[in-house]
């Protein structure tokens, strides 16, 4: 099992990782795992901010803003869906 992830840890998308848009929602394949991902809205918006790395608070704070959701769901909830596309190495953690 990974080390959970920490607010303050760096992240960024997989350089591997091939994601395509398809109206407002994006696909991805990671190519060594050959499995396909989906993201919903939330998950799509959070996927288009760490195209540059940031720290996970940053991208909490970000959703908290622009989904006006208080910090503390948006903080579980980023460091939620952060860990799953870790599990599936679709982001790189530093």
């Amino acid at each position: 099992m990974s080390e959970q992830l920490r607010l303050d840890d760096k992240v960024v998308q997989h350089p591997e990782a091939l994601a395509r848009r398809i109206e407002d929602l994006f696909v991805i394949l990671q190519p060594d795992m050959s499995e396909l991902h989906s993201l919903n809205t939330v998950a799509t918006r959070i996927w288009t901010l760490i195209e540059e790395e940031r720290t996970v608070a940053d991208v909490a704070a970000a959703i908290a803003e622009e989904y006006e959701v208080d910090e503390a769901t948006a903080r579980a909830d980023v460091l939620e869906l952060l860990g799953t596309l870790r599990e599936k190495q679709l982001i790189v953690v530093k």
